[in-house]
C-alpha cells in the first residue's frame, strides 16, 4: 500500500511539473544580453542585441515606469512596463513564489513596439524524495530587424535542451499581451 501511494504521489508531481515547466516557458522573462552556451561563437547580430540591451538597461531611470498585473485563468504575475513616449521598450515580469511550485523573472526587451530579446529564468517543480531540487530554466529568444527568430537556448539545470514546440510562439504571444496591457495601463494613468 505504501508502494502504491509513494508511486502515486510521484505520478502527480511529475504532472504538476510538466504543467508548471510548459506554464514558465510560457511566460518566462529576459534578464541579460544573449550569451552563447560555452565553446559556441556568437551569431551575427548578437553583439548589436547585447549594445542595445544594455543601453535600455542604463536609461531605465529615463523611461516612464507603469506596475501592473497580467493574469489569466491559471497564472498571475506583476510587471514594470517601461515607456520612451508611447512605446514600450522594456518589460521585467515575475511570477510566482513562496505558495507555488515555481517561479520566473522574465525580461521583454522591445524596439519600436516590437519584441527583440527575451530572457526568462526561473524554477519549476517542488523538491522532494525523487528530485531534491526544482529544475532551474534559463531561456533566451532574439528577434532580427525583420522579427523573425534568430536565435534560441533554453537551459534546464545547466544543460542545453531543445524548446518545446510552439515554446517560442507562446512566449511571443505573452510578450505582445504583455505589451497591449501595460499599454493600456499608461493610457489609464495619464
Amino acid at each position: 500500500m505504501r508502494g502504491n501511494q509513494s508511486l502515486l504521489r510521484y505520478h502527480a508531481h511529475m504532472i504538476r511539473y510538466s504543467a508548471l515547466v510548459t506554464a514558465l516557458a510560457a511566460a518566462l522573462l529576459a534578464a541579460c544580453a544573449a550569451q552563447p552556451p560555452r565553446g559556441q561563437p556568437q551569431p551575427a547580430g548578437a553583439e548589436t542585441i547585447q549594445a542595445q540591451v544594455g543601453l535600455i538597461e542604463a536609461r531605465l531611470d529615463q523611461y516612464r515606469k507603469i506596475v501592473g498585473q497580467w493574469q489569466n485563468e491559471q497564472t498571475t504575475s506583476t510587471y514594470q512596463a517601461y515607456f520612451d513616449g508611447p512605446k514600450p521598450v522594456y518589460i521585467v515580469e515575475t511570477a510566482g513564489g513562496e505558495r507555488t511550485q515555481g517561479y520566473a523573472v522574465n525580461k521583454y526587451y522591445y524596439r519600436d513596439g516590437k519584441l527583440f530579446y527575451f530572457r526568462g529564468q526561473g524554477s519549476a517543480g517542488s523538491p522532494d524524495i525523487l528530485n531534491p531540487q526544482p529544475a532551474e530554466i534559463d531561456i533566451q529568444l532574439a528577434y532580427g530587424g525583420n522579427g523573425k527568430l534568430v536565435r534560441a537556448v533554453k537551459v534546464i539545470n545547466g544543460r542545453p535542451v531543445q524548446l518545446e514546440p510552439g515554446e517560442a510562439a507562446a512566449i511571443r504571444g505573452h510578450a505582445g499581451e504583455l505589451r497591449r496591457q501595460a499599454q493600456a495601463d499608461l493610457a489609464r494613468a495619464q
